[in-house]
């Protein structure tokens, strides 16, 4: 398991150290280096409520943007300059500092670079150490790296855990030690949608609306009490990674406004005083649970056997990863040679639907250029525009662009038929 420690701008890793002995000079480094901001955090809570201590656990991007927030309203990082996102129905919108300080944050390990293989640290281990300049601890598998679980239980001990999408399950003996227990920030309307990819599976089944709930976690997979929970319309041409930042970035705000900021809920001893004091709390219906577990690569491949409608779901929820793709066939310009041509794998980043409803339309395959997009007809007649692709090995690009690049030559989609998505079980 690998420690970092960041003291004024520089990493220090000293595995030999005692725990809190390095704990100790990392607090004092951090006090010296943002007195000021510290300082106004005390200030602004009572004197009878010492600021609580919280561990963050986040690995991706949409983690990092929960980590600085929460980082801003404890005042332990200036606040940024763009505006906190707008709850419906928001307690206290523009609480400064709150009652609580991040004194350490857990995340993967680091991971290689696609190209040169190098280790690269997550982008909230980045933050933590180059913004918040607090302790780091990154363990391969959490449930079973003993050293950490011991420090955990005996030397860190904080009041109180958030998760945002850490991607590990946490054991029991995790969950037993904050006395405040563990928050998870979870991009779904529970107890629709648990698992690993709530946002892409419910871009797939094209839902118009989505939300975040606030959950206690416990051992069974996003199956705690909710705290509390906000809905929210999805655009129609929104992608998968954009609602996926929006939703963590709510809430991020609805964590902070509803529950950090209370003063009260600082001064709570137990996890069960702390949901009595914000009161509401709703035990999920297990029999109403909808499941969304990872994608897989081949949910990528796109076949307009399905309608537009679906077509574009598809790109919007795989767009970050597996990637959505299809196969077109490259014809020479001249229609006397049907039986020549290229296939061409692309990617496919961004689309638009250019006509929902179907129609007689079986048997067009041809690939035309309209306006600033490659249109496709699927089988039932509904028209999907393609606005930006992908070449293997190139940049992305725009739909005209790539239409220029054809010189003339134009473009079908292939006439055999696309094998399914899901193979169906034998009998």
């Amino acid at each position: 398991m690998w420690v970092s420690y960041a003291l004024v701008k520089r990493s220090w890793f000293a595995p030999n150290r005692p725990a809190r002995f390095i704990e100790t000079v990392a607090r004092s480094r951090l006090h010296k280096a943002s007195f000021k901001s510290r300082a106004r955090c005390l200030c602004n809570a009572s004197n009878d409520v010492p600021p609580r201590r919280i561990v963050f656990l986040g690995t991706p991007p949409v983690a990092e943007l929960v980590l600085a927030r929460i980082a801003e309203a404890t005042g332990q990082v200036p606040r940024a300059t763009a505006e906190p996102v707008n709850l419906t129905s928001a307690a206290s919108p523009g609480t400064q500092h709150v009652p609580f300080r991040v004194v350490g944050v857990v995340t993967q390990p680091p991971a290689p670079q696609r190209r040169s293989g190098a280790p690269q640290p997550s982008p909230t281990h980045r933050y933590a150490v180059d913004v918040m300049q607090v302790p780091v601890w990154t363990p391969t598998r959490l449930a079973r790296d003993e050293s950490f679980l011991r420090l955990w239980e005996t030397e860190l001990r904080p009041d109180l855990a958030i998760t945002a999408a850490y991607g590990q399950l946490l054991p029991e003996r995790f969950l037993r030690v904050p006395p405040l227990g563990v928050l998870n920030i979870h991009p779904s309307l529970l107890p629709l949608y648990r698992g690993a990819a709530p946002v892409q599976r419910t871009l797939l089944d094209g839902l118009e609306y989505s939300g975040v709930s606030i959950v206690r976690t416990v051992l069974e997979l996003d199956a705690g009490p909710i705290l509390c929970q906000e809905r929210v319309p999805i655009d129609e041409n929104i992608q998968g990674p954009d609602l996926l930042e929006q939703l963590f970035a709510l809430g991020a705000e609805l964590l902070i406004q509803r529950i950090l900021c209370r003063r009260d809920v600082a001064r709570a001893s137990t996890a069960a005083e702390m949901d009595e004091l914000l009161g509401e709390i709703r035990m999920q219906d297990s029999s109403q649970a909808t499941y969304a577990p990872k994608l897989s690569k081949c949910e990528g491949e796109l076949s307009f056997t399905e309608t537009a409608y679906r077509v574009h779901n598809r790109v919007r929820a795989v767009v970050d990863w597996p990637g959505a793709w299809m196969e077109l066939i490259v014809r020479p310009g001249s229609e006397e040679a049907p039986h020549a041509g290229q296939r061409l794998r692309i990617k496919v980043l961004r689309t638009r639907i250019a006509r929902r409803q179907g129609g007689a339309a079986l048997g067009i395959h041809r690939v035309s250029f309209v306006e600033d997009a490659l249109r496709v007809t699927c089988d039932d007649g509904s028209q999907l525009d393609i606005l930006e692709v992908q070449l293997p090995g190139k940049r992305v690009q725009t739909a005209r662009a790539f239409w220029n690049g054809l010189r003339g030559r134009f473009l079908e989609r292939p006439r055999d038929p696309y094998p399914p998505l899901y193979e169906t079980p034998a009998r």
